[in-house]
This record gives structure tokens, sequence and C-alpha cells, in this order.
């Protein structure tokens, strides 16, 4: 993968965010040298960082940049890795195999694909991404709401080792090289064994330029001047002793419905209100913080 290398510069134009739904994301300088630290060395990339941060979103932006397909898997409190990987559809050939004794099905294709357990195993997102043999960025989002043992059993896979199908009787191996993001709220600690085989890193809230960047790059359109005041007013929110702060997705949530119904100057008039936040929704998310 020496030939790959993340730069977090290619933004979507207008026309891929219609088609593919792409939007802007400006990591900062760590950020990229967390991903291509990442690649260089095929580890996990696992990112922490407050909800809203733009960690799920990350993988999705790096496989646009580079070109690579992405497969996505959310983990779920029941997640069992062998589970997740594929399932074996023994109901189908079992149906099928009797319209093959019946002769409803005579064709020799028939008869062979019966024959095949490999042909009614059907891959998850997960086993798509491990097992084809393309490069190609694979993200697990959420693995702290699994079980410590779906973490631990998952460090065969990313160390690309031979996974056994039983069904097959034998193994898949992993080929093609994988650019793994695994992102975590941290609402289970995971073991010194997985923690040991990643790359760590934890999105902080974008300082005041970056915000600014972040802000600019989803709004282009709209006056700068007013951008910073957004942000400076935004700022004061967050300094403010709450339960749930409002994260960077959240302030872009409340930017777009700003700029899309008020003028610049009633956009000057709503943050000078001392008494109510307009639209206090689409920041706030406890109802303790909301009375705030």
């Amino acid at each position: 993968m020496e030939n790959l290398q993340y730069t977090g510069k290619r933004q979507p134009t207008p026309q891929e965010k219609v088609k593919d739904g792409i939007l802007p994301y400006i990591p900062d300088e760590l950020l990229i040298e967390a991903v291509n630290l990442s690649i260089v060395l095929q580890r996990p990339l696992l990112l922490m960082g407050e909800p809203g941060c733009g960690k799920t979103m990350l993988s999705h932006h790096v496989a646009f940049e580079l070109g690579l397909n992405l497969y996505s898997y959310s983990v779920r409190s029941s997640s069992n890795l062998n589970e997740d990987i594929y399932t074996y559809d023994a109901l189908m050939r079992l149906h099928d195999a009797e319209l093959v004794r019946q002769k409803i099905k005579t064709d020799e294709k028939d008869l062979k694909k019966v024959n095949d357990s490999k042909n009614y195993i059907k891959y998850s997102e997960l086993g798509k991404g491990f097992f084809t043999p393309q490069d190609s960025v694979i993200l697990i989002d959420e693995i702290d709401k699994a079980d410590i043992d779906f973490s631990d059993d998952l460090l065969g896979m990313l160390e690309k080792k031979p996974f056994y199908i039983k069904e097959l009787n034998g193994v898949k191996k992993i080929k093609g090289n994988k650019i793994v993001f695994i992102t975590s709220n941290k609402e289970k600690d995971l073991s010194d064994a997985f923690l040991r085989r990643c790359i760590f890193h934890y999105i902080h809230f974008p300082q005041n330029e970056h915000l600014y960047t972040i802000m600019k790059a989803h709004f282009p359109d709209v006056n700068e001047a007013i951008i910073k005041i957004i942000i400076k007013f935004f700022n004061k929110i967050r300094n403010k002793d709450l339960e749930k702060k409002p994260s960077t997705s959240e302030f872009i949530d409340w930017l777009r419905v700003l700029t899309a119904c008020h003028t610049d100057d009633e956009i000057i008039d709503i943050l000078g209100n001392d008494e109510t936040i307009k639209y206090s929704g689409t920041l706030f998310k406890k109802k303790n913080d909301l009375d705030k």
C-alpha cells in the first residue's frame, strides 16, 4: 500500500454530493497522520471522540479520496463474529435438493449447485470487506456495543489469519490490503491485546480556525463574517456546564437551518436574543441542557 496516501484535500464536487451522498470532511494534520500510519503499518485505526465528531464519516471520506470500496458494519450488542461474517442457508439447499430429487429441476447446473456448499453461503458486509481480493476500506462501527469476546475474536481477522468455514470444511484467506477503521464511544473497555494491535486516535472538538474551515466547506455561499459570528456564539454554548455539549455535526445542522431560513441581519438579531436560542432542538439533546 506504499502508493496509497490520504491527504484529506480531495473534497466532493456538488455533483458528487448529490450522486454519492459524500459530504465535505476536513481532517486536521494529526488525524491525517493517524490514517496514513494505519495504511503503512496495516493496523486498524481505533477512533474515539464525542458523538458527532466525525468518527464514522472519516472512513467514507478515505474511501472516496482513495477510490476504494467501503464495507460498513454496525456492531450490535448481540454481535457474534462467526455469525456476522457469513450465513449458511441450509433450508434453501434442502429446498433445491428436493426439487432436484423430484426432477422438477433437471438442469446439470442445478445439480452442481446443490452439491456445492459454497453456493449457499452469503457473506455479510464485514465478510465481503475482508474476503474481497481488492484493496478496500472496512468500517467497524461502535465496537464497544458488543461483548469483549467479539473484539478478541476479531483479532485473527485483523492479523489476516485464515478464517475457518465449517460448511466448506476449509478456510477462507484474506486477500488484498485493508484499511480498517474501528469506532468506539467507550461504553465498554477493550482488551489490552486488542488495543495493542490498533493505531489509536482521539478526535477532539475543532479549534476556531479549523471549525471555520469545516463550516466554510459545508456552506461555501454563506457570508464569512456570519459564520465567524455564529462560531463565537456556538463556543459560548459549548463552554457552559452541559450534560451533552453540542458536537460538530449538531453545529452543522443548526447553521444549516439558520442560513436557510433567515437573512444575515435576522441571524444577528437571533443571536442577540439572551432569553431563547432559536432552533434549540438541533443543539440540545438533554432536557436539563435545554432548560439551561
